[in-house]
């Protein structure tokens, strides 16, 4: 849903869609920010939504696992934050 306000000698508009970040911008002219609101939620809205196929369910605790093996380790206390890590697991 996107909604404008005046700020100063600019017109700034938002627009928040449920799922997504929330975009802002300003414009000098009130219907530059209701032209730019309308055409961000038309291309929102029309955007295909990505298909990821998920071969098998991964739980927290074998990623919590992944990570303490690959990301930790260039971590400055690697060891205290792999045992927490796979004490999760």
């Amino acid at each position: 849903m996107g909604c404008v306000h005046k700020r100063g000698k600019s017109w700034n508009a938002q627009v928040r869609v449920s799922g997504w970040r929330s975009f802002t911008k300003s414009s000098k002219s009130k219907s530059d920010a209701k032209l730019w609101i309308d055409e961000l939620e038309r291309k929102i809205h029309s955007a295909p939504i990505p298909e990821i196929p998920i071969d098998r369910k991964i739980t927290l605790g074998e990623l919590s696992i992944k990570y303490a093996d690959n990301v930790s380790p260039s971590h400055k206390g690697c060891v205290a934050e792999a045992c927490r890590l796979k004490s999760i697991a």
